[in-house]
């Protein structure tokens, strides 16, 4: 019996890992955007985690950015999934265009336990990480239009500009 009530314990008192995030775009022409960072849950209860930041690059460099470590609160899987939506004119003719990768990036929740545990073990690399990287190469991808928000279903977005919301 103790064994198992030191198991609620600790199951109760540990916390997610916090995640960091790396973002670089690529684009041969002046442009800008706006990027959102979301961990994707079930439709329409994605969690933002960076959202609707403006930016803008000049042509032929990379747009880099870092942001700090969140916190994202308890998840009901062992990992996170994390995606983008970029809308951007990094185009030939400055058109909107938006991105949203196909694939989310996974990211187990105790990273560091796991980096502890492997040092411990002695094994040399972990496989999980906490720290989430996009490289995007933004010139001519994506569809034409602008990105919704994640958590707003295409038929919603209509009925708001038709009222004008």
């Amino acid at each position: 019996m103790l064994p198992v009530l030191i198991l609620l314990y600790l199951v109760a008192t540990v916390t997610p890992d916090p995640v960091s995030f790396h973002v670089e775009i690529s684009c041969p022409v002046d442009w800008c955007g706006a990027l959102i960072i979301y961990e994707e849950d079930d439709f329409p209860n994605h969690d933002i985690v960076a959202g609707d930041m403006r930016l803008c690059g000049k042509g032929g460099k990379k747009w880099v950015s870092d942001y700090g470590s969140y916190d994202l609160g308890w998840e009901f899987s062992p990992h996170y999934e994390f995606k983008y939506t970029l809308t951007h004119n990094c185009t030939s003719d400055g058109l909107t265009r938006c991105m949203v990768p196909r694939e989310s990036q996974d990211v187990w929740i105790f990273g560091e336990w796991v980096t502890v545990l492997s040092a411990l073990l002695r094994i040399k690399k972990s496989i999980f990480r906490q720290k989430v990287s996009f490289e995007i190469d933004a010139y001519g991808n994506g569809v034409l239009n602008e990105c919704l928000d994640p958590n707003i279903s295409e038929e919603d977005y209509r009925r708001m500009k038709e009222i004008d919301i």
